[in-house]
């Protein structure tokens, strides 16, 4: 990355919560990527199509919803529901964070499309979690046993949430569609 401010380059990004850039040095070039966070408590049937189709491609495939109306079944056990849509410039769902309520508690999950993990942005909705509530707890697939639709091995995030500050508390497991998941947690 060049060590030139971005500024002198022509580029004034806002750069914190709900718009935020990322800057690549590729062939001694700077491409410019802006992501918006969008805030809302109802998903139209294009984003749930989108979401659908993400979950699909990064979950392990035996989690995989056959079609839309699975998902539907699956947000309508989680009440008040906050989602949280990660777009690209081509106002494209590249990732996406469900909040909801659960055992007198705020749960999580979260997708984040392949082509844009390890770039900041999982953390950046993360974040977002963290600034609304001061506590929240997930499931997270703890090994990497499974394959993913398109053959590939699905890599377990949980070192991403350690690094994040979750507690994971390891003898409070899920098992589900021969699945098997740890419980973490998200603290101030």
């Amino acid at each position: 990355m060049s060590s030139q401010p971005l500024a002198t380059l022509g580029f004034t990004p806002t750069i914190w919560k709900r718009v935020f850039a990322e800057y690549l040095w590729q062939n001694r070039k700077i491409r410019y990527f802006e992501m918006q966070i969008i805030e809302q408590s109802k998903l139209t049937s294009v984003q749930k199509n989108r979401i659908v189709e993400l979950w699909n491609a990064e979950y392990p495939e035996n989690l995989a919803f056959s079609e839309v109306s699975g998902f539907d079944v699956y947000l309508n056990e989680r009440p008040n529901q906050k989602h949280f849509l990660l777009m690209s410039a081509a106002n494209e769902i590249i990732g996406w964070v469900c909040a909801f309520e659960r055992e007198g508690a705020r749960w999580f999950a979260i997708i984040i499309d392949e082509r844009h993990q390890g770039k900041g942005f999982g953390v950046k909705l993360i974040d977002t979690l963290k600034a609304a509530k001061n506590q929240f707890f997930g499931w997270v697939i703890d090994h990497s046993d499974s394959r993913k639709s398109n053959g590939e091995t699905y890599q377990s995030p949980l070192g991403f949430y350690r690094k994040l500050g979750f507690t994971v508390h390891e003898s409070e497991r899920i098992e589900k569609d021969g699945i098997s998941g740890v419980k973490i947690e998200w603290k101030k």
